[in-house]
């Protein structure tokens, strides 16, 4: 089913650094597919400017004890400077 989420406080290690963040989300589940997208704008200690974050997700149960995940951040600064990183992983459930 459909879930929404919302956060704000503080991080240790945001972007690479200590930092507080606002963060919106919206998820959607069907059957063996889920599916995540969320946007925060984050502050930094050593930057002044808020910096955006997008990321997107997905998982898909391959089996009773096999996910299969994927994620991508996209990080836009103010500047024009931009990130993005990602990660493909296999999760096996004991």
């Amino acid at each position: 089913g459909l879930r929404f989420d919302a956060a704000i406080g503080h991080d240790s290690a945001l972007l690479g650094e200590p930092g507080n963040r606002v963060t919106a989300g919206v998820g959607y589940d069907f059957g063996p597919l889920a599916t995540h997208m969320s946007y925060s704008l984050v502050q930094t200690e050593q930057q002044a400017e808020e910096t955006g974050l997008l990321t997107l997700g997905s998982s898909l149960a391959l089996g009773s004890n096999l996910v299969l995940k994927g994620d991508l951040a996209i990080a836009d600064d103010r500047d024009g400077e931009g990130t993005t990183a990602g990660r493909v992983s296999l999760r096996l459930n004991f």
